[in-house]
């Protein structure tokens, strides 16, 4: 999803201003470098800036007493936040799809979420303490399989 994404962003204008990041949560390893390294070379191929941040969110999780899955969130947002304020970007840009959306709203659900909670992702939503700065979802309308269908069409490796 994220490698359609990149292409689709990069396809748009060439007076797009693209900084690819990329939050490397270190849950998997070596693996969780390959994908580091993956991506920094799909954005150097296309001639984008490209940065990098980390955190052992495993021991981050357990520090906080949190899921790793909640400590993982609010770690990328975090770089992310911080990446878009060095670029002077106002928008981040996340790959986001329908079956996320799916997701996210069942697991709220299964929580006891009120009814705000049902509404799921918004395609543009704020970034908690950054009031200039927005997240942008645009293929929160697009299955996963059409995501994959796109890639295969488009010849696109991703991991």
């Amino acid at each position: 999803d994220s490698m359609a994404l990149l292409d689709a962003l990069h396809g748009l204008d060439e007076r797009l201003s693209i900084v690819v990041a990329h939050f490397n949560h270190h849950l998997r390893g070596a693996a969780s470098d390959e994908d580091a390294r993956f991506v920094e070379a799909a954005a150097r191929a296309r001639g984008l800036t490209f940065r990098v941040g980390g955190d052992d969110i495993a021991a981050a999780a357990a520090n906080a007493r949190q899921s790793i899955e909640v400590a993982a969130r609010a770690a990328r947002y975090a770089f992310l936040a911080r990446t878009a304020a060095g670029e002077g970007a106002t928008w981040i840009a996340t790959a986001h799809h329908a079956d996320d959306q799916a997701e996210t709203v069942l697991l709220r659900m299964l929580r006891g979420t009120g009814t705000a909670g049902l509404r799921g992702m918004g395609v543009l939503s704020p970034v908690e303490g950054h009031p200039s700065l927005r997240v942008w979802r645009p293929l929160l309308l697009a299955t996963r399989e059409e995501i994959d269908a796109y890639c295969a069409a488009r010849g696109l490796a991703h991991r």
